[in-house]
Parts: structure tokens; sequence; C-alpha cells
């Protein structure tokens, strides 16, 4: 082999390397961002649910919390993440909270995962009398 056959060859995989390990970082940061904002969906909903477990927190500033947390998910969530809180937040049941995380879940895990909304678990606050 000839010495400039060494030299192209040699920068061709250099530069394969390269682009392969930049796929790759970008990959690991969509990936992060998408853990991030799955999350945010879980705290928006503890926001709404909090309530009904801390009745000595001020139900303005729950409120007030809440309505910023929806806020800044409206700005990025896909549309059918979006209908799923949506229609959590007018039905009130935990069952609509379900879906919205198993739709937040399918954005993390992918469309194949196959948990079930009667797969997820839901406590009730207990009612200790002291409220």
């Amino acid at each position: 082999m000839k010495w400039w056959q060494i030299v192209i060859q040699s920068g061709l995989t250099a530069g394969l390397v390269g682009l392969l390990g930049l796929w790759f970082k970008a990959r690991i940061v969509w990936e992060n961002r998408r853990r991030e904002q799955t999350s945010q969906i879980a705290e928006l909903i503890s926001l709404w649910i909090v309530r009904n477990y801390d009745k000595k927190r001020d139900k303005n500033q729950i409120l007030y919390d809440t309505q910023k947390k929806y806020w800044e998910l409206v700005l990025w969530l896909e549309a059918p993440q979006l209908r799923a809180l949506n229609k959590a937040f007018r039905g009130g049941g935990a069952g609509y909270y379900k879906e919205a995380l198993i739709l937040a879940r399918k954005k993390i895990v992918g469309a194949k995962d196959d948990v079930k909304v009667e797969e997820l678990l839901h406590w009730d606050p207990i009612d200790d009398g002291a409220s």
C-alpha cells in the first residue's frame, strides 16, 4: 500500500468514527431530554393531586404552581399527550391520569411498550381525621 492510500484510509476511518461518536452523543442527549420531559408530566399530575393529600397547603399556591407547570408543558407536549392531560384534569379520576402517564411512558420506552392503564397503581389519601 502506498503512503497516500494509507493517509486517505486513516482519514476516512477517523472521520467515520467521529461521525458515529456525534450520532451517539446526539442520541443520548435526545433520550435524556425525553426522560426529563416525561418526568415533568408526572410532576404536573402530582401538583394537581397534592391538595387531596396535604390539606394544610395553600390551595391558591397549589393551583398557581399547577397552572405554571401546565403552561410550560403546553408549549412542547405533542397533541396526544396534551389531550390526555386535558382529559385527566377535566375528568378528575386516577384512571385519566394513568392514561396520560402511559402516553408519556410510550415516548420513553417506545410505542411497542405493553404496560396497560390498569397495571398502574394509585393510592388514595388517608383520612386520619386530623385535617
